[in-house]
């Protein structure tokens, strides 16, 4: 885990979106990004100096550069992976809000 430790934040990358996301270098972070992007489709999450962390298939890590951060990472990672439905209602009241605000524009 000490390869990664000097990062105040570490940045992931969406294959589903193309969009990439500045995450806190924590591991409770970094598994809620591979969670909640990785429902949609495979991400990579590198060090601000492009160093590479991880990559994914899914929401299940397929290469770590380092082994230790994945040992660190792997029982929070599981418990999320347990409950990924948490994240698509997450999504579903997130969309039901954007839904809601549009009903409120006048039309035109």
């Amino acid at each position: 885990m000490d390869k990664f430790k000097d990062y105040e934040k570490l940045v992931g990358y969406s294959y589903a979106t193309g969009e990439e996301k500045v995450i806190p270098n924590t591991l409770e972070d970094v598994a809620d990004y591979i969670v909640r992007e990785g429902l949609m489709g495979d991400v990579m999450i590198i060090a601000t100096d492009n160093t590479p962390v991880l990559n994914t298939m899914g929401f299940f890590v397929d290469r770590c550069s380092d082994p230790e951060y994945m040992e660190a990472l792997r029982p929070i990672l599981i418990e999320k992976q347990n409950n990924w439905d948490q994240y698509l209602n997450e999504d579903t009241e997130a969309q039901s809000d954007e839904d809601e605000d549009e009903d409120d524009q006048p039309e035109m």
